[in-house]
């Protein structure tokens, strides 16, 4: 019979909740407590990839299925921008090969026990509801994503990332594998702000992907126009088969939830912020907040859930961005087409790294369209 009292209750467990886990359970402190996993999927499906850069090793860089030193990036007027990766490389991982990584992980630990169910609340005192029993957590991990957390209504400036992409194999040579797309401006539309990316695994193989940032969704009909024009029109592919399809939805806002619910709840990943808001990704940012929650809680250090969050002035910056483009004074693409074009590619990603020098902040400012504009609202942003 599985207990009701746990020491560990992790609400959900995708990208944050395993990431979390696996550094907690780096010490040997962790074995010594009881674990609670609630997840209503299997994670037995690869739903997702993820696509990040970094300058560091990890512990998850062996599972990355390919890596690239060379980028290009298209702007809206056609101009090609090359990226050169110098400390940097881009990955992609699927989600498969993380959730397996993780769950084989897991059955080392006899602490540890899963249960495949919906969450239905979860109360301050550590109380979680599910479909079909009540479990009691000393500390919850509250990361499972309901979009009612988020609405335009609870922030100033509000929008979704959504994206929707195939994998497509063909018979013949049509990618370059050792250079990705980061960004293709070329077809997006002149008020929203979309672009496509490609990143190739193989001369015959990649990911192609629509991506938007927008206050209203598309239906899948809609996100597979889009898509298949692409291509059709511009990757000029007409033969090729898809093995995997991938959609999703992530909040871009200046509203997020405190990571410290209570004594007994902690919200982790995009409900606490992991997302970067005037970007969207997540990955790197998720493991580096976890790895440094995980120290918090080990040294029973109740006050790191309050020291996680992003200074005020990449806050600021993130909302000025966020302004912009929902009140459509300026594209988001022109945004990153100039950052990219007077900065090198690095200088660029150390700063969505949030780890540029306070020169750097401001070099990143004068690099900005309509940058008078940027910059006084920054500064009003960066006062609050």
């Amino acid at each position: 019979m599985i207990s009701t009292k746990f020491d560990y209750i992790f609400a959900g467990f995708g990208l944050s909740g395993m990431s979390l886990l696996y550094e907690l359970s780096k010490d040997s402190y962790f074995a010594q407590k009881e674990v609670l996993i609630i997840e209503r999927d299997a994670k037995k499906e690869n739903d997702r990839t993820w696509s990040f850069w970094t300058d560091v090793d990890h512990d998850f860089l062996h599972l990355a299925n390919k890596s690239w030193r060379k980028g290009v990036f298209y702007a809206l007027d056609g101009t090609t921008i090359p990226l050169v990766l110098n400390t940097y490389s881009y990955y992609t991982i699927e989600g498969i090969d993380f959730y397996n990584f993780i769950l084989n992980h897991c059955k080392q630990f006899k602490n540890i026990t899963w249960i495949q169910d919906s969450v239905n609340s979860i109360s301050d005192d550590g109380v979680v509801v599910t479909s079909q029993k009540e479990f009691i957590g000393e500390l919850v991990f509250r990361s499972y994503f309901d979009k009612a957390y988020f609405s335009s209504q609870k922030s100033n400036y509000f929008l979704w990332q959504h994206f929707y992409g195939y994998v497509i194999k063909t018979p013949q040579v049509s990618f370059d594998e050792l250079e990705f797309t980061l960004m293709d401006y070329r077809f997006s539309d002149k008020k929203r702000t979309n672009f496509f990316y490609v990143l190739p695994y193989a001369k015959n193989e990649a990911l192609v992907e629509f991506t938007e940032f927008s206050a209203q969704l598309y239906t899948s009909e809609e996100y597979k126009q889009k898509l298949e024009d692409y291509i059709r029109n511009v990757l000029k592919i007409s033969d090729y088969t898809i093995i995997q399809k991938e959609y999703n939805a992530i909040p871009m806002s200046d509203f997020q939830l405190d990571m410290r619910v209570s004594k007994h709840v902690l919200n982790i990943g995009s409900l606490a912020g992991y997302v970067k808001p005037s970007s969207g990704y997540a990955f790197t940012r998720t493991l580096e907040r976890n790895k440094r929650l995980a120290q918090g809680i080990l040294q029973k250090d109740p006050s790191i859930a309050d020291k996680l969050d992003s200074f005020k002035v990449y806050k600021a910056f993130d909302n000025a961005i966020l302004y912009l483009m929902q009140y459509e004074k300026v594209h988001g693409g022109l945004v990153f087409a100039s950052l990219f074009k007077k900065l090198n590619a690095d200088f660029v990603f150390k700063f969505l790294d949030e780890k540029s020098s306070p020169l750097e902040l401001f070099r990143i400012m004068l690099s900005s369209p309509k940058k008078w504009e940027f910059i006084k609202y920054f500064l009003k942003r960066k006062g609050k």
